[in-house]
């Protein structure tokens, strides 16, 4: 399914949808990452093999910012049916909580599969009153129970010339889902698909 968005954010009782900005835009996909993401010590996970999707920022969604300003998003494309949690330390550093698998795939070994996907500068396009179930249909197999304060999705970016699954793989709508909670600052990421 084509859409005209990167990024959709369900966030009380609205959903907000990031589409391409000017080069000024706070709210981005890809790109370097702007935080430092930390292990722990001593486990074999492999943080440095993520990959930085984007931040979403209060300057594009304004009641985030009673909360934070913005909610980095980190996930394993190169690792089969990643589920991760991180915290959000501080404004600079975010810890790995959780990773699994612990290691990426050996079997993706795709040579021009990107380290760090282009940055594209993100603006608000649309705002839409919804309830979180009306959200969760856009989706496959996403829940229509709402699991956190607000809840992020990453469809396949092949409007913009990306595959983040490969060129068979995009083509299935896997969505990468993101939920941040207030409470523990922290953000679980896993995907659904058809």
């Amino acid at each position: 399914m084509k859409r005209d968005y990167l990024i959709s954010v369900y966030f009380e009782g609205y959903a907000h949808f990031l589409t391409w900005g000017p080069s000024s835009s706070n709210s981005v996909f890809g790109g370097p990452p702007p935080v430092t993401m930390v292990g722990i010590p001593g486990t074999i996970l492999e943080a440095n093999k993520l990959h930085y999707v984007g931040h979403v920022s209060h300057y594009d969604i304004p009641p985030l910012a009673s909360h934070l300003s913005e909610i980095p998003l980190f996930y394993g494309f190169t690792f089969d049916g990643c589920e991760l949690s991180y915290e959000l330390e501080s404004p600079a550093t975010v810890k790995l909580m959780d990773l699994c698998p612990a290691r990426s795939s050996t079997d993706h070994t795709d040579p021009d599969y990107p380290a760090v996907f282009p940055r594209i500068p993100l603006r608000l396009g649309s705002k839409r009153p919804m309830t979180y179930v009306h959200f969760s249909k856009a989706y496959p197999n996403l829940s229509e129970d709402q699991p956190a304060d607000v809840v992020m999705a990453v469809p396949p970016a092949v409007s913009v010339g990306i595959s983040m699954w490969g060129e068979f793989a995009d083509g299935d709508d896997v969505t990468v889902i993101f939920e941040y909670d207030f409470l523990h600052r922290t953000v679980r990421a896993y995907n659904r698909c058809t």
